[in-house]
């Protein structure tokens, strides 16, 4: 080629420093990802990125000057090819026939079904054979027939389509660590299915979906109801995992009917996120199905806000003669987004008798700035330079399924070492199990265990810690005992203390204050209750409490402590079971609001960043409205009466759109200082404060660190996956391949 530091394809000539970088990863690209970086695209079918290569499809052949064969372009290294002065063609004649005869191989037991397949318009298949395929046939034998497999309630299968690229097979063994697919049978009698009558029990399991290059893999709970080029793309947050990660919905006719994984440039830690669970998948089957269940929005807002106001009048009237404290409680959700917590710190601001109340218990003694400085798991390099893991009350496969898949590509790159404290995990790859309670922590914080000494050796060590361990008595505790483990392992530029959370806006709710637990003396003082949220948490609690004071023998006595009224801003996830307990309260009145994708709204996600859902479909209901619109609205007309406990202070603002509220508190625009302790904006990532933690006691339980999500289709904090049918059938399905007896 007369320059040696240059190489040759399809006559254009390209430097080999633009393009090859012996420092990096560059360097190991093979040439068919060589030539697509370069612009030349190359026609494949078994080659993904994320997978290992097969290269068993043949689809990929290309013509070097040095080989005597069309050589495979998807498993040689292109370093080593183009520097020994090889020239390449991708659109030769001798190309060109191979790809003739390979796709007329393919297509010989292929059914002419286009019209009627799912993934006619988003095809490999069917764009390929356009352009290489031939347009005659020669083949009339009789065409071979393949039975179906049962692989769950997600993925149909229609296996008389599949060309045996195994991208299934590789991914269900590296990916989801599930083995149950494989290949039987040899030749023209091979066939792709699972062992015995085993399914393909996996959290990641429609993936499947997105990989099959063909129709032999496609969506079971929505066939034949879209082609892609009927599709509207929408670009979104995941409402079912506390990281947000970013999602590409596909809308027809104002309804989702696909959701894909998308991608960030701004988060470094997902900007690489291939795969999706089934929950991310198929969370808006759940908000399907509260159509049917929800009441009829056929109520004027104006009447039943003064009902509302009416009975907060009287109430504190009557507790103002009685000599009484009245207090109304509002019961916030994990999920409760930042405009409505934002209001609600408002109203709180404005009237002594409302009170904020979690659901959950997070007493923390310190505020989150030292969990934002602690979290270094954004960056995929730094979980690369990571050589061990200690996971702390957690199960990582199912609080976070995406930083699973990070710490197990780690694993597989060699030099890196797993260790739980807690019930036994199955991760999909291998884990130590140290203990199951405190008192093995405690151990190994003050070195008295074989594993400290590991530890103390290692250079860079990560702690992963689930943010629902604060349910604990003992969290406060527990948090200075972490505290002192990451003070004893961490450097200038490492800290190794992590935390999770399984909800979408925990840190965030701890990052505007610190907010109390509802106990029964505050239901026993309160009376009137506000529920947030559609979470079956708040619910649970009320239940409860409802059904202790009933069971009492004299119910006359116990009747008084139940709260006079309560209200409920649900987007109908729960109607039916608040039914049950509606005759125990004098009044109730259900506020219907939007669902997730039907609203605006903002949420601080566990690696601390800043992240907005925009209201992209319009409501099922024609009668519902946003949580902030609703507490606006209540906001004003409550400014129109004289309460008791009224504290006076002179609060106003321009609520008429969501622009000017969110310019008043400060969330995307910097003209004034937010409405919390803290001091400091939330950009895109939070800035980071390390806040020493003081405890005057130490007491610590020696009781086992427990599961938090048992069931990873229906638990956790979202409320929709348990109102859908999908996940359900999923967690039986599990649940019975798991149990034994």
């Amino acid at each position: 080629m007369g320059n040696s530091n240059s190489f040759w394809i399809n006559g254009v000539i390209f430097r080999y420093e633009e393009t090859f970088d012996a420092n990096s990863s560059r360097s190991n690209l093979s040439i068919l990802e060589h030539c697509e970086n370069v612009g030349i695209l190359i026609p494949h079918y078994c080659y993904h990125k994320d997978l290992s290569i097969a290269g068993n499809c043949r689809m990929c052949l290309i013509e070097m000057t040095k080989s005597p064969k069309p050589i495979v372009s998807c498993s040689l290294n292109a370093q080593s090819t183009l520097s020994n002065g090889n020239r390449l063609y991708t659109n030769s004649p001798l190309v060109k026939k191979s790809r003739e005869n390979i796709m007329e191989f393919l297509l010989l037991n292929h059914p002419l079904d286009c019209p009627m397949c799912d993934q006619g318009g988003e095809c490999d298949l069917q764009d390929q054979s356009l352009f290489f395929g031939l347009s005659r046939k020669r083949f009339y034998h009789q065409k071979r027939y393949v039975h179906n497999k049962y692989l769950g309630f997600i993925v149909k299968t229609v296996m008389t389509r599949c060309i045996h690229c195994t991208r299934c097979l590789r991914f269900s063994k590296e990916v989801a660590g599930v083995e149950e697919l494989g290949v039987f049978g040899r030749g023209s009698k091979s066939e792709i299915g699972t062992y015995v009558t085993q399914l393909f029990n996996s959290e990641l399991s429609g993936n499947l979906i997105d990989i099959c290059p063909v129709g032999a893999l496609t969506s079971k709970p929505y066939p034949f109801a879209y082609r892609d080029w009927e599709l509207k793309k929408i670009k979104t947050i995941d409402p079912s995992d506390g990281f947000g990660t970013d999602l590409l919905v596909y809308l027809k006719d104002n309804s989702i009917v696909k959701v894909l994984p998308g991608f960030s440039i701004d988060d470094h830690f997902f900007n690489s996120v291939q795969w999706i669970t089934d929950k991310t998948r198929f969370v808006f089957d759940g908000m399907n199905s509260f159509t049917s269940i929800s009441p009829k929005a056929g109520f004027k807002w104006k009447s039943l806000l003064t009902q509302i106001l009416t009975n907060l009048y009287i109430l504190d009237h009557l507790a103002k003669h009685n000599l009484v404290i009245n207090t109304s409680i509002f019961l916030i959700d994990e999920n409760t987004n930042i405009e409505t917590l934002s209001i609600l710190l408002l109203l709180r601001q404005r009237y002594s008798f409302f009170k904020l109340r979690r659901s959950v218990n997070t007493s923390f003694n310190t505020n989150l700035e030292f969990f934002f400085k602690t979290n270094t798991i954004f960056d995929t390099k730094k979980i690369s330079q990571a050589n061990a893991c200690l996971f702390v009350g957690t199960h990582v496969r199912y609080d976070s399924p995406y930083l699973n898949l990070k710490l197990k590509k780690r694993f597989i790159a060699g030099n890196f070492q797993t260790f739980s404290i807690g019930s036994k995990l199955n991760l999909t790859f291998s884990n130590i199990n140290i203990g199951s309670n405190l008192k093995k922590l405690k151990n190994l914080c003050e070195g008295n265990t074989s594993s400290g000494v590991l530890f103390r050796t290692t250079k860079n060590l990560l702690t992963l810690v689930s943010l629902e361990t604060s349910h604990r008595l003992d969290n406060s505790s527990l948090l200075s005992l972490l505290k002192d483990f990451n003070d004893r392992h961490s450097t200038s530029h490492w800290y190794v203390f992590n935390m999770l959370s399984t909800s979408l806006n925990a840190l965030g709710l701890n990052y505007f204050n610190q907010f109390k637990r509802l106990y029964i003396c505050d239901l026993v003082n309160t009376n009137s209750l506000f529920l947030l949220g559609g979470t079956v948490k708040p619910y649970h609690i009320l239940e409860n409490y409802v059904e202790r004071c009933l069971l009492k023998k004299a119910l006359k006595v116990y009747k008084k402590y139940i709260p006079t009224f309560i209200m409920e801003l649900t987007n109908y996830s729960h109607f039916e079971g608040i039914q049950k307990l509606k005759k125990n309260f004098f009044s109730y009145y259900p506020l219907l609001s939007n669902k997730f994708f039907e609203t605006s709204a903002s949420f601080v996600t566990t690696l601390g960043l800043h992240k907005h859902v925009v209201r992209f479909i319009e409501p099922s209901l024609s009668n519902t409205k946003e949580d902030w619109q609703i507490l606006r609205k209540l906001f004003c007309m409550l400014a129109d009466v004289h309460f008791v406990g009224e504290t006076f202070n002179k609060i106003s603002f321009n609520l008429k759109s969501m622009s000017l509220f969110k310019n008043y508190v400060n969330f995307l625009f910097k003209t004034s200082q937010t409405l919390t302790n803290l001091t400091f904006y939330i950009n895109s990532r939070s800035q980071n404060f390390i806040v020493n933690t003081i405890t005057l006691k130490t007491v610590f339980y020696t009781t086992q660190f427990k599961i938090w999500i048992k069931d990873f289709y229906i638990g956790g904090f979202d409320c929709y996956s348990k109102h859908s049918k999908l996940m359900i059938g999923s967690s039986i399905s599990t649940r019975n391949s798991i149990a034994t007896f």
